[in-house]
């Protein structure tokens, strides 16, 4: 029977794999070819989204960039939504500023106009100064509304589009044209994985925000150490042997199940929100060549992600299930959100038929993972993101998952909560 992950590097080809590789060798003997290919990106992504665009080794760099370019730091308050990973929180805080949570609607994984104009006017008294909007699991938020309240309060509206990649509004523009700044993440299971990277674009930027955005990168002197880059870009070519022979062997010691055992055993494999470096840091050319492979497809992988959406949708979308219709079509598609009674019970019934779905994006408002980071959120500030949390199950849409094998985790879920 076929294995189907939710990640464990599902996003990643043989050429994928090849690529990474070739960019680990590269940044040693042709560094002046990938610093030129990370300049093509750059002009490329200037253009597509309107502005001028920095690259750092992680999306939550990224975000930390763009709150020190517009002033943002000690005594400021950020407005973002509790339904996300504690990622944000630490580049928000690395800032000085403090994160403020917004509750999602509820009928969706994003925060709203509507919510996000009730947290303002409850926490008027702290003068929010920006507001971050993530598109959840590749889910659409009303940023047309969302770019209205901001203008109508002066706050900074910043776009995440780590999920949300290429999802269209609710008029049919493309994402990534509402916000003062674009940011990304290129980290594991995003709509571009390269296994670690992030980028700011910049729709404007003042001279004033530009030298303070200049002498903060000035003063960037931690670099990502060399092991930790033969890790990260050694993992592509690992995960795909390991789902590759995952069933090779007899009963329950097969290769894929050894060698994850084993990379777990030596934290070869480890929790794609833990991070080696305390500080930002420029992205390493290391990743360019991946990063190139992974944006040059990235619109055939949109296309699949949206014809698998589509199956769960047909079967889903009439139910108290999942949410509204509109959220989920014209979204990005990174994953398909469904709501269980027991999403954790249901994911390990599913693993006695080889459906592994236990990676979940998130099991509590600002999600850690196995981390245990101490977020500042309190229980309760976001009563509908920690009850989406607490029963969704979300559903894998990437380029190894086919049509069929959709209707085979429907089935399965169904079964599993009979």
């Amino acid at each position: 029977m076929k294995p189907l992950f939710s990640s464990l590097g599902s996003n990643y080809s043989l050429v994928d794999s090849v690529q990474a590789i070739h960019g680990l060798v590269g940044s040693f003997l042709f560094p002046q070819i990938l610093a030129a290919q990370l300049q093509d990106l750059k002009q490329d992504f200037d253009k597509r989204f309107s502005g001028e665009t920095f690259f750092f080794y992680k999306g939550r760099d990224a975000i930390e960039a763009t709150l020190r370019a517009y002033g943002i730091g000690s005594g400021d308050v950020v407005l973002t939504q509790a339904f996300t990973c504690y990622a944000l929180e630490e580049a928000i805080l690395r800032t000085g500023a403090q994160p403020l949570y917004v509750d999602i609607g509820s009928d969706g994984v994003n925060l709203t106009a509507q919510t996000l104009q009730k947290s303002f006017q409850d926490h008027s008294n702290q003068n929010p100064k920006a507001v971050i909007v993530q598109y959840s699991l590749g889910t659409m938020a009303e940023i047309e509304k969302i770019r209205a309240f901001c203008d109508a309060h002066s706050l900074l509206l910043i776009e995440d589009l780590a999920q949300g990649f290429g999802g269209q509004t609710e008029s049919g523009a493309p994402v990534g044209q509402y916000g003062d700044a674009v940011i990304f993440s290129f980290g594991r299971d995003k709509i571009i994985d390269a296994v670690s990277g992030g980028a700011c674009c910049f729709r404007k930027l003042t001279k004033t925000q530009r030298s303070r955005l200049g002498a903060w990168m000035d003063s960037l002197s931690e670099a990502v150490p060399m092991k930790v880059q033969i890790r990260e870009l050694v993992y592509p070519l690992y995960t795909l042997i390991m789902r590759k022979t995952w069933n090779w062997g007899v009963g329950p010691i097969t290769v894929g199940k050894v060698l994850l055992f084993l990379g777990k055993k030596t934290h070869f494999l480890q929790s794609p929100l833990l991070v080696t470096t305390q500080k930002a840091v420029p992205l390493p050319l290391s990743y360019v060549p991946l990063l190139r492979t992974q944006y040059s497809s990235v619109e055939s992988e949109l296309q699949h992600r949206k014809a698998i959406v589509s199956v769960y949708q047909e079967r889903f979308g009439t139910t108290a299930a999942t949410f509204s219709s509109s959220t989920l079509d014209q979204g990005s598609g990174l994953r398909y959100p469904v709501l269980v009674k027991n999403p954790s019970q249901v994911a390990k019934r599913l693993q006695n038929d080889e459906v592994y779905l236990t990676d979940r994006w998130y099991r509590e408002a600002v999600d850690c993972g196995t981390l245990g980071c101490k977020s500042l959120y309190r229980l309760t500030t976001a009563p509908q993101a920690e009850h989406v949390a607490e029963h969704v199950l979300t559903l894998p849409t990437h380029r190894t998952i086919s049509q069929q094998d959709a209707y085979r985790i429907i089935e399965l879920i169904e079964t599993a909560q009979s």
